[in-house]
């Protein structure tokens, strides 16, 4: 559950800076509950969905360029890591619906067993795994027999990196 929360604020600060269309909180005025009809006005509104060309595949990281990595570099002043990781989730739950599977081979060896696609894990790599009603980032809609069929999408075979190909 932490880590659902966790990717969702990472989706939610990514979608903000990648819009740079959001209120201030003083703007926004006091929380209302979100309705349907918001949902999906947002989803055009706030939608970068061919914002960089309809062969677009990598969506808001276009914003990252080398003039921005730069600048970010200057903003450091001191020099320690923070890790993203988190711990091996090995409960089924609501939000894991395919727990890490560990088990002891001998001492000093253990295997994990993991379902890498979803959002239960410690990463969320491409817009390759995030659909709503089974379409992704920029209106990429697979045949979902086609791909099982061929063993996944043809790019993410070709260059192992799981971004999609419309």
């Amino acid at each position: 559950m932490r880590r659902t929360f966790a990717v969702g604020i990472f989706a939610l600060l990514m979608l903000v800076a990648a819009t740079e269309k959001a209120p201030s909180p003083e703007a926004a005025g006091s929380v209302q509950a979100v309705t349907k009809a918001d949902f999906e006005r947002w989803k055009t509104e706030l939608s970068n969905w061919g914002r960089w060309g309809k062969a677009d595949e990598v969506g808001a990281i276009n914003l990252i360029t080398p003039a921005k990595r730069r600048r970010a570099a200057d903003l450091v002043k001191e020099g320690f890591s923070v890790s993203l990781a988190g711990d091996a989730d090995t409960e089924k739950a609501i939000d894991n619906a395919n727990p890490y599977e560990h088990s002891m081979l001998a001492l000093g060896s253990d295997r994990f067993g993991v379902a890498f696609h979803g959002i239960a894990h410690t990463r969320l790599d491409s817009l390759a795994h995030v659909n709503y009603d089974g379409v992704f980032y920029n209106g990429y809609a697979p045949d979902k027999e086609e791909v099982m069929k061929r063993g996944g999408h043809a790019l993410a075979r070709e260059s192992n990196c799981h971004i999609l190909k419309a």
